[in-house]
């Protein structure tokens, strides 16, 4: 409480602006949000409604605290075994499901990048040199993944990307982004990182999302649950506000954050 965090925030923004940097943003957790509204103008994109979906793929490990003294009346490794089960023939049931790929992006990554571009109103891009940059030349490189859905033409209709995290001593699938042209390819892209998931061993499968309509039923029939709020602020510039006011449609997920 000496204004430090405030004196940073602000020094940063100056020497961004005095860059030519046109649109500043963020996605601040609990603590930090007040102060960038109150001290370092900055505002909350309301209309997002933006989400962290988890659904556990492990329940001995993710409720380990909580089940511990249930153990001795029922056996949760049983009741694991059955949910893994349960979900492993959901996921299979989904046809066409996307394939895994080595981390390159093609030229369809443009293309698809064009498309998306025609339906958002709002979207950072997903280009081909873009995702490279962030991901295959990124120095922790190895822990990112790829599934893809192509149409017979070779051209993709949705991506998802994945990357390996811990957190709380919890082995994390952590979808870091799902786009793509059709609802029924991102369904199959995203049964096949829940099967993918299961085998390889995660303890839960996390997704930043909208909490719409939508995001159900690309989820089917292993569908997710909403658990934290995550916001997405703006600085008051120029583009900043007119991000601000829009209220068109958006595509905004971890990946579009430092987060990641």
């Amino acid at each position: 409480k000496l204004g430090i965090f405030t004196a940073l925030v602000n020094a940063s923004r100056a020497r961004a602006i005095a860059e030519g940097v046109r649109m500043i943003y963020g996605t601040p957790n609990n603590q930090s949000l007040p102060v960038y509204e109150k001290h370092c103008q900055f505002f909350r994109k309301k209309e997002l409604d933006l989400f962290l979906w988890v659904l556990p793929l492990r329940v001995s490990t993710v409720f380990e605290q909580k089940l511990a003294r249930f153990k001795p009346l029922l056996s949760w490794k049983i009741f694991e075994n059955a949910l893994s089960l349960v979900l492993r023939a959901g996921a299979a049931s989904v046809p066409g499901k996307g394939e895994v790929a080595v981390l390159e992006f093609d030229k369809s990554f443009d293309r698809l990048n064009t498309r998306l571009k025609q339906r958002y109103t709002f979207m950072l891009s997903r280009g081909a040199d873009d995702l490279a940059f962030r991901l295959a030349e990124n120095p922790k490189q190895g822990r990112y993944g790829i599934i893809v859905k192509r149409k017979p033409d070779h051209e993709l209709s949705a991506v998802l990307i994945s990357k390996d995290r811990f957190q709380k001593n919890r082995r994390v699938f952590f979808v870091a982004d799902l786009f793509g042209t059709s609802l029924r390819a991102m369904t199959q892209v995203w049964n096949r990182a829940i099967l993918l998931g299961i085998r390889q061993g995660y303890d839960l499968l996390a997704i930043w999302a909208p909490r719409q309509f939508s995001t159900f039923l690309q989820m089917v029939p292993a569908v997710a649950v909403p658990v934290a709020r995550k916001e997405v602020i703006f600085y008051d510039s120029d583009l900043g506000r007119q991000a601000l006011i829009d209220t068109g449609r958006w595509r905004f997920s971890i990946l579009d954050s430092d987060n990641i």
